[in-house]
């Protein structure tokens, strides 16, 4: 599979970078933990959890991760806010 997307890539004029190029592996009964994939002349580092669009993905098929993040994120959100939250005039503007 590798190689095929390496050809389609050179074929358009990409290449694949080696530093940016991460790879998971999804934990299951009798997977060993592997640090790093060799294929050919590259070497591409495994990672435990990434952020896909906006959502946080983990080799431990957990939420609890994306859950924490997005409750962080609220939370920074809401303090960020509160002098407006809070706001009188706000408050008027919207019962109107």
């Amino acid at each position: 599979m590798f190689h095929k997307m390496q050809n389609e890539a050179t074929l358009i004029g990409l290449s694949i970078n080696e530093d940016k190029t991460k790879y998971m592996q999804i934990k299951g009964t009798g997977t060993k933990d592997i640090t790093h994939l060799n294929i050919d002349n590259f070497v591409f580092e495994n990672v435990k959890n990434f952020n896909y669009l906006g959502s946080i993905l983990n080799a431990d098929k957990k939420i609890i991760i994306e859950i924490a993040e997005r409750m962080a994120k609220n939370n920074k959100a809401y303090y960020a806010n509160t002098k407006l939250i809070k706001s009188k005039f706000l408050k008027k503007r919207c019962q109107n």
